[in-house]
């Protein structure tokens, strides 16, 4: 999953940039990504982050915690926040999970969008072509009609 991607979510939401919990949640969804949704959040994920950022486990939990907290509570968008976080269930773990299932099915509907812009390009280099074929043969018809015009003559 393209970080970018994730970095922008994140920043739609209102999570701060500064704060450590935004590289953390970013570090998060890469490793669903990389790894599912199934690994253990404390045993794994945590530790994983941690080794990634020279900090511990419970350091990590809690920067995460943090960010989530600052975008439900103080000016994070709240529509946007509903929908890649929701509003109720506060627990790092459904936060994180619902986020990746969300940032993946905006990519998912990002791509059939490209995939529908190439086909219509398609189409229309396809229109052009007909097009063009029809004027090539109406000329070749014209030419055709005034030669016979002339041996008829």
């Amino acid at each position: 999953m393209n970080r970018a991607k994730i970095e922008d979510t994140l920043l739609a939401m209102r999570v701060p940039a500064g704060i450590k919990g935004f590289t953390y949640i970013a570090d998060a969804i890469q490793i669903f990504d990389e790894r599912g949704t199934n690994i253990g959040i404390t045993k794994e994920l945590y530790p994983a982050i941690a080794k990634k950022n020279s900090t511990t486990p419970s350091r990590a939990e809690r920067a995460i915690r943090h960010a989530f907290e600052r975008v439900r509570s103080y000016g994070g968008n709240p529509e946007i926040v509903n929908h890649y976080i929701g509003m109720d269930n506060c627990e790092n773990s459904s936060s994180l999970k619902m986020l990746y299932i969300r940032i993946k099915q905006d990519c998912g509907e990002s791509e059939k969008k490209e995939r529908v812009e190439e086909t219509s390009n398609q189409e229309t280099e396809t229109s052009i072509t007909a097009l063009e074929i029809r004027k090539i043969i109406r000329q070749e018809l014209r030419m055709f009609l005034d030669e016979l015009n002339v041996v008829q003559t």
